[in-house]
């Protein structure tokens, strides 16, 4: 059994510490790392004793401050990763006010929050698209150096036009394609509201590109069927963990957000279905193939759900986190690198699915729905992948041999 400092010099553990111990083993972490971690809030309580204060008096910056002490004295325990744990768990007890964050109560800065809200409610879209607008509209402010609505009032078409080839000569905080279209959106919600007075949107030119100009990446049948075979360890269960996320970005051709999202309420063992979160509040149901129920079964059967959370895939180290969207994308380039190959991410198994599918004497329509597009354009991109349908339209180069 772990023991802290206390422990071991005879003084009794703190309320604080007991629960904390309690916490650690919830997470699962190891002896040793308790027993890092126990240090760790023996030697926080001392700081803050030593300098008048109690836990009400911790913030984060604070806390960098004791982190900082610990290193100069060679006494750095815990990662700072690892460090955040102690912070998390504080708070969840009440014994540290939560971190507030800085909050723009200037009229430009409760717009911009009638933005966010805007974009949540009426346009339904996903919380992390919703970071990228909003980046994107305090890009906008800052480039223009906009402070006050009145000055926002005032943008003009040939303003609008001037920041539009600023920015394409500039490195910027997104790719220009996607700055343009958030730009949009954000002009779009200032006309709506009556900021201002002229639909400024269309004053930014479409940002040039040949849409639909090259083939999607897509892996061959037998890079494929290497990648599922070779790719993970089965025995371990890092390795049924990877196989189950390599199946389901494949075989049911999810996004690597959508295996991120996926909890064992969303698996219907009985019909052979699974509900898939896809973008902004949609669900769908999806049938369930027997071998990726199979690889789900054997990983969960070796998974130890003893935290409590419910999402199907975790990291595999305390504190266990459920798995992000880059986590699922890095199981693919980390089991192409282990078969000898480059740059492959989540992305391009949902293009190996849907070429297989099309190879397979598959419809573009049924490629869409499998996909889940929610418009025919998108799909369409993968016709010039179908070799064979090529072949029916094509005709003879004028002059060569019919």
């Amino acid at each position: 059994m772990a023991v802290s400092r206390s422990q071991q010099r005879g003084e009794p553990c703190t309320a604080v510490q007991i629960g904390y111990r309690d916490e650690l083993r919830r997470l699962r972490y190891s002896s040793h790392s308790q027993l890092r971690h126990h240090w760790q809030l023996y030697d926080l309580e001392i700081w803050l004793s030593q300098g008048g204060r109690s836990f009400g008096d911790l913030t984060a910056h604070r806390f960098d401050e004791f982190l900082s002490e610990q290193r100069e004295r060679g006494e750095r325990l815990v990662a700072q990763r690892g460090s955040a744990v102690l912070l998390t768990y504080l708070r969840s007890q009440g014994l540290i006010p939560e971190e507030e964050k800085a909050v723009d109560l200037s009229p430009l800065g409760r717009l911009m929050d009638e933005y966010h809200i805007y974009l949540r409610d009426q346009r339904s879209l996903h919380p992390e698209t919703i970071k990228n607008y909003d980046r994107a509209a305090a890009y906008f402010l800052k480039t223009l150096r906009l402070t006050d609505i009145s000055e926002v009032a005032a943008l003009s078409e040939e303003i609008i036009r001037r920041w539009t080839i600023m920015i394409s000569s500039q490195r910027t905080c997104m790719s220009p394609r996607e700055l343009l279209s958030c730009t949009r959106s954000l002009l779009r919600f200032l006309h709506l509201r009556g900021i201002i007075a002229a639909p400024l949107a269309q004053a930014i030119a479409p940002y040039r590109s040949y849409r639909g100009a090259q083939l999607p990446k897509y892996l061959l049948p037998k890079e494929t069927e290497r990648l599922l075979d070779k790719g993970c360890n089965r025995d371990t269960l890092a390795g049924q963990r990877d196989y189950a996320i390599l199946l389901l970005l494949y075989r049911l051709a999810l996004r690597a957000c959508e295996v991120a999202a996926l909890t064992l309420d969303d698996i219907d063992w009985r019909a052979g279905e699974i509900r898939v979160r896809g973008k902004g509040p949609k669900l769908d149901r999806m049938p369930l193939p027997a071998d990726v129920g199979e690889a789900l079964a054997t990983y969960l059967r070796h998974h130890d759900f003893a935290f409590g959370d419910r999402h199907v895939f975790h990291t595999l180290r305390a504190p266990f986190v459920p798995v992000s969207r880059k986590v699922a994308s890095r199981v693919v380039a980390l089991a192409a690198k282990r078969i000898g190959l480059a740059h492959v991410g989540a992305h391009r198994l949902r293009h190996s699915a849907a070429t297989a599918m099309l190879q397979s004497g598959a419809s573009l329509y049924e490629v869409g729905e499998a996909l889940r597009h929610q418009q025919s354009d998108t799909t369409a991109i993968y016709a010039k992948v179908d070799q064979k349908a090529l072949l029916l339209v094509a005709r003879p180069w004028p002059g060569s041999e019919s």
